[in-house]
């Protein structure tokens, strides 16, 4: 590629610069326009079928954007009523993030994870609750990477009522 490169932040989100030559847009920044049918499929490969309304409570969204333009991660999160082991009220939660497999390991993860948290620390919040299933163990040393404690284990219960 050439050149020297230099971190600038643009409207608050890293993005990696060319000195003298056109700015190349990689980084975290909002979900914008155009950007639903990506973060879609970037959901699906987490979750299976979703879509951006199945959350209840309203979710904010971030993405990764590599110099090509194409979202190679996302990041959501909400303000539940509360959370295990977090003290804010109501609670901001990490409902879910996600790198493309072939992406990970660049920072890709903690730089949406990182957004999220000064999206909680804007709001006034001193915590960040999220969760993973128990046999997750990717999800779980992701979160111990980026500093989350373990605070409970559960098995959550249904009896349908006829």
């Amino acid at each position: 590629m050439g050149g020297r490169y230099r971190r600038r932040r643009v409207r608050g989100s890293p993005i990696l610069g060319l000195v003298g030559r056109t700015v190349a847009l990689v980084g975290v920044r909002r979900i914008g326009p155009g950007d639903e049918s990506e973060v879609l499929a970037l959901m699906r490969a987490l979750w299976g079928h979703t879509t951006l309304e199945d959350d209840v409570e309203p979710v904010e969204v971030w993405v990764w954007a590599d110099d090509d333009g194409s979202l190679t991660g996302f990041a959501s999160a909400s303000l539940r009523a509360w959370a295990e082991g977090c003290e804010s009220r109501p609670a901001p939660f990490l409902e879910g993030w996600f790198v493309a497999e072939h992406h990970r390991g660049r920072g890709i993860g903690a730089a949406l994870v990182g957004a999220v948290e000064d999206w909680a620390r804007s709001l006034g919040h001193t915590d960040l609750g999220s969760d993973t299933w128990l046999d997750n163990d990717l999800g779980r040393r992701a979160h111990a990477a980026l500093g989350f404690e373990e605070v409970e284990r559960v098995i959550r219960y249904r009896k349908p009522l006829a």
